[in-house]
This record gives C-alpha cells, sequence and structure tokens, in this order.
C-alpha cells in the first residue's frame, strides 16, 4: 500500500444493492456521492456485489522476517522508524513489526526464542527485486537478528503467511486500533511494556509504517481521513480458549489504555469492534458529517447499523 495506496485508492467502481431494493453503480462518473463514501465508509450504504479495480503487476517480493528478543525491541523499532520517516524512504519499503510470542511455525525461528515475548518483523520490498535484496541485506545486517530469514517470496504466498492470525474455527478476537505521526521513545517503552504481557500466542500489537501513496492522495478525495498517519498500531487480541475471554479482552483494552496517550487520534475502522461509543467519530473524522449526508440519501433508515455506524443526518 505505501507503493500503489490504499484498496480503496484502486477501486474503480462499485455495484450496490440498497436497502429498498435498487441496484446502482457508484464510480467517478456515477452515483459519485456513493462512490466518494465507500471508499472508507464501511457497508453503510449497502451491500455491494461486483468491485471493479485498477489492477497493479506484482508478482514477487523480497521479505526479511525477523524475530529479536524484548531486550533488542528498542533498537529494532526505533530502525524502523528513521528508514520509514527519512526524506528519501522509498515507496517500495514497507516495515511491520509485531509484539508477540516467538511463532512456533516459522522454519526460521530458534527453539530457544519459540513462544518468548519479542518483536517479530516483516520488512518488504515491492520495487526491483535485485535492488530489494541488497536494501534488505543491509538491513539485516545492521539489526542482526537472532532469527530470521531473507527470501523471495510470490505475492499470492503472501496471501497465506498469516493464516495461523486468521484461519477458521474457535478463534476469538478483540481489536483496538489507532495512529501515530512518530514512534517516540516513550511510545516504543509503553509498546515493549505492554508487548510483554502477551498471553496467547495468537495475540499481536502490530506497528504497521503508512504513508508512501497513501499520504499523496488529497485527505477529501476519499472517505478515509487518516492520510497523514505515518504508523498504524493494531491490538489484536486473538485466542481458541473460552476460558480466556476476558482475560484478552482485559489485556487488549490495558494496552489500549496505555498506548492512547501517545496517539495521535483517529482510528481505522477495520480494526474496531462495536463496544465504543465513539466509534464513528474516531473512525470517520473530518469526513463524518459528508458521510451522515450521504447516509441519509441511501440508507434514510440506517438499515446498515452493524458496523462503525453512521447515522444518516435529519
Amino acid at each position: 500500500m505505501r507503493r500503489f495506496g490504499l484498496t480503496i485508492d484502486s477501486l474503480l467502481s462499485a455495484v450496490v444493492v440498497l436497502a429498498d431494493g435498487r441496484i446502482v453503480r457508484a464510480g467517478a462518473n456515477e452515483n459519485e456521492d456513493l462512490f466518494w463514501g465507500l471508499r472508507g465508509g464501511g457497508g453503510n450504504f449497502g451491500v455491494v456485489t461486483e468491485f471493479e479495480f485498477r489492477a497493479h503487476e506484482l508478482t514477487v517480493l523480497p521479505i526479511l522476517a525477523t524475530f529479536h528478543p524484548l531486550d533488542r525491541a528498542a533498537e529494532v523499532l526505533r530502525m524502523g522508524e528513521r528508514l520509514m520517516s527519512a526524506p528519501d524512504a522509498r515507496d517500495e519499503l514497507l516495515w511491520t513489526s509485531f509484539m508477540r510470542r516467538g511463532p512456533a511455525e516459522a522454519p526460521w525461528m530458534t527453539e530457544a526464542l519459540e513462544g518468548a515475548p519479542g518483536v517479530m518483523s516483516l520488512i518488504e520490498w515491492s520495487g526491483d527485486v535485485e535492488e530489494g535484496h541488497q536494501l534488505l541485506r543491509e538491513i539485516e545486517r545492521e539489526i542482526d537478528p537472532p532469527a530470521g530469514e531473507l527470501a523471495t517470496v510470490p505475492y499470492l504466498e503472501i496471501q497465506s503467511i498469516t493464516d495461523e492470525l486468521l484461519a477458521p474455527g474457535t478463534l476469538h478476537a478483540y481489536l483496538k486500533a489507532g495512529f501515530t505521526t512518530e514512534l517516540t521513545d516513550d511510545l516504543i517503552a509503553q509498546l515493549i511494556g505492554r508487548g510483554s504481557r502477551v498471553g496467547s500466542r495468537l495475540s499481536v500489537i502490530e506497528i504497521l509504517a503508512l504513508g508512501g501513496a497513501i499520504r499523496d492522495v488529497a485527505s477529501d478525495t476519499t472517505a478515509f481521513p487518516h492520510r497523514d498517519a505515518r504508523w498504524l498500531i493494531n491490538i489484536a487480541g486473538q485466542w481458541h480458549e473460552p476460558g480466556a475471554t476476558e482475560d484478552e479482552i482485559a489485556w487488549a483494552r490495558d494496552t489500549f489504555a496505555a498506548l492512547e496517550p501517545h496517539l495521535s487520534g483517529g482510528a481505522y475502522s477495520n480494526f474496531m469492534v462495536d463496544d465504543d461509543p465513539r466509534a464513528a467519530t474516531v473512525a470517520y473524522g473530518s469526513t463524518l458529517e459528508r458521510l451522515q449526508q450521504i447516509k441519509a440519501i441511501y440508507d434514510p433508515d440506517n438499515v446498515f447499523r452493524l458496523n462503525q455506524n453512521i447515522e444518516p443526518a435529519r
């Protein structure tokens, strides 16, 4: 997304079934207000039965996967901040770190670190393969991971690397998220402190770099208002055993409470649950008023409300 933008930035049109049964197409030259609202407003306006996207050519990506114990986590996160905040940071480079326990399924994970709290990073390059390998080798030498692997991965294979976290079955989840403009030392200290308390092997605090092509789009072009954020912090509590529910939800809530003073406000609507009374305000921010006006046109009775709900303007 740093190279090509958000998925909504490649959406060309959508076919939508409205609450009153009408079927309409929304695009740049047809139902333009609905098209604007769909790109960031979630499922508030109808059921989309057809998407038309602009495609981008991408076949393989060099990826550096690493895991460091907690005593080296600050070093890793500071390097991510330095690289991604540099004026010459390339859009092809994407840095994602996860405060989590060492994954058992990774073939490059050492037995000593498996299950231990630490920071896992996936550093990806979506441009020229040889150039990417050279850059990732330099990063690998600098952060010197005790466990890691540099490989060229087919794009389709990347779609399955999080199956451990997203596989079907009796998986319970609770999410909280926010944005920040900088990984400050205080925020990093909180991330490490809360990461040390991760319970489930599936729970993570995701630290995902934004910027690049996302920021190239004006904030009022779509209904997604958080274009200036440089990092997304996603607290994902995930577990299998029902008996762990109370502890996992408490961890996610306490983690968000510890991180929130260091965040810049707003939230990513896909990483929210329905127990936040401020959901619409924090998810849609400066675009909420316009979204409410569009909602009044296409779903005035608020039929589509089981979401980060946008109430129709009255």
